[in-house]
């Protein structure tokens, strides 16, 4: 494992006026059960590097987990390569990091045996005669990330996550799915209660009946909600999308309802938190929307003065090593006027409770337009749940449907990761009067 510093000097010396490099080292284990019986099992150890350069004021990238003194005669060229970029001065300056605590060392301490027992018990608590299918899956690591730069910035912090999955389909003359999901920083899951929760999800979703279309109050669960404001809403937020014209939003626009506020806050010690960001900028809560409108943005030292994350070089779906880090929410925080939720159930009198969905990754970045299908859930009438629902669709605007008419959240709360970003989103279900509802 090379010392980035040593790297940050070599690239000085093939040509790099500044260098910082990211570093991140992992280990982890990944055990998989089908209907009971265990069929993958894969323990893993990964360092990888993402290096930056500046060259005449051009920028120049490199991602690499070996070789690093080709990646760095490679980030000199490609930046030699590039125009002058007006809009980036420097890599940051060093500044003091009030560190979390994300490591639990009761993650490193799981054995193979151990974990690939605990989802055999996930799995066997999912089952039924009416299973016909069922995947648990657990991955647990531990990983040390470290930043550096020419500017004098070092640091570097200890962390570890452990994200379980359950999925079960059940069927008769029917089918239904049913899915359960854990993020800690800790080996606290308790596996069986998740095995339980996803067969039970599954067998409630048999018996579908259709619902009729139309502009009706809708209730999303905690998942569907965090999927929708991360891949809908969150977009436009992004400094990247502002500065390149993707997004329509102004400080203090009005996008929301007066009780609503979304919160970017990695400062936090849970999954998504951190201590500080890719670029060694220490962490910062910042309010995004709140009174109605919109608060901040979200950038980096390359789009923008920094008030939150920037992204790992090559992790962030479709981004590639001749595009910069891009800012992005590593954990936001939803919070607004609250109730049981039995009591947002009860203020339905004809309308969608949204377990489950797919589609929201497709929303559209600049204008929030959303339609997900909706492969989980409930009509609901006078207040009750009455059957599970066929198929159908949810659409909106997240700036003028889903943002400004969320009318309530439930008490309830959940921890749920994206799929497309690096985003962790705390919330309760939402209650939307109305959305779009069609067969």
């Amino acid at each position: 494992m090379v010392e980035v510093s040593k790297i940050v000097k070599h690239a000085e010396t093939v040509g790099a006026q500044e260098a910082e490099v990211i570093r991140e080292s992992v280990k982890s284990t990944y055990s998989k059960c089908e209907l009971g019986e265990p069929k993958e099992t894969i323990l893993g150890r990964i360092t990888e590097y993402a290096l930056r350069v500046m060259v005449d004021g051009a920028v120049g990238f490199a991602y690499f987990t070996d070789n690093w003194e080709d990646a760095a005669r490679e980030a000199v060229s490609l930046a030699r390569t590039r125009q002058k970029d007006e809009s980036f001065c420097s890599f940051v300056s060093n500044r003091p990091v009030n560190y979390l605590n994300l490591y639990r060392k009761s993650v490193e301490d799981v054995s193979v045996e151990q974990l690939i027992g605990d989802i055999r018990s996930a799995s066997e608590a999912a089952q039924d005669k009416k299973v016909v299918a069922s995947d648990v899956e657990c991955q647990i690591g531990c990983s040390e990330a470290e930043v550096a730069n020419s500017c004098g910035v070092h640091k570097k912090e200890h962390l570890s996550l452990v994200v379980f999955r359950v999925m079960c389909r059940a069927a008769d003359s029917d089918y239904g799915m049913g899915y359960s999901h854990s993020y800690s920083l800790g080996y606290d899951i308790d596996f069986c209660k998740k095995g339980e929760e996803a067969k039970e999800k599954a067998l409630s979703q048999l018996g579908k009946q259709r619902i009729e279309p139309g502009n009706k109050k809708v209730i999303l669960t905690p998942r569907v909600f965090s999927n929708l404001i991360t891949c809908a809403a969150m977009p436009s937020f992004l400094g990247d999308n502002l500065v390149e014209g993707r997004s329509s939003l102004h400080l203090g626009d009005e996008v929301a309802s007066e009780h609503m506020k979304i919160t970017e806050d990695p400062l936090v010690e849970k999954p998504g938190g951190r201590s500080f960001d890719d670029e060694g900028v220490p962490s910062q809560k910042v309010d995004l929307i709140s009174e109605k409108r919109v608060k901040n943005f979200l950038y980096d030292s390359y789009y923008g003065e920094t008030t939150a994350n920037a992204v790992r070089y090559s992790r962030y779906r479709r981004r590639t090593l001749r595009e910069p880090p891009r800012p992005c929410a590593t954990s936001l925080v939803v919070n607004g006027e609250s109730a049981p939720l039995d009591e947002l159930i009860s203020e339905v009198k004809d309308g969608l409770l949204v377990v489950d969905e797919t589609n929201s990754h497709a929303s559209k970045t600049q204008s929030g337009l959303f339609s997900i299908a909706v492969t989980a859930g409930f009509i609901v009438e006078k207040g009750e749940i009455t059957s599970p629902v066929k198929r159908c669709m949810v659409s909106g605007l997240a700036f003028e449907d889903l943002l400004p008419r969320t009318v309530l959240f439930s008490r309830e709360r959940e921890l749920h990761k994206s799929s497309v970003y690096p985003t962790h989103t705390e919330t309760g279900a939402a209650l939307v009067d109305p959305l779009r509802i069609t067969a």
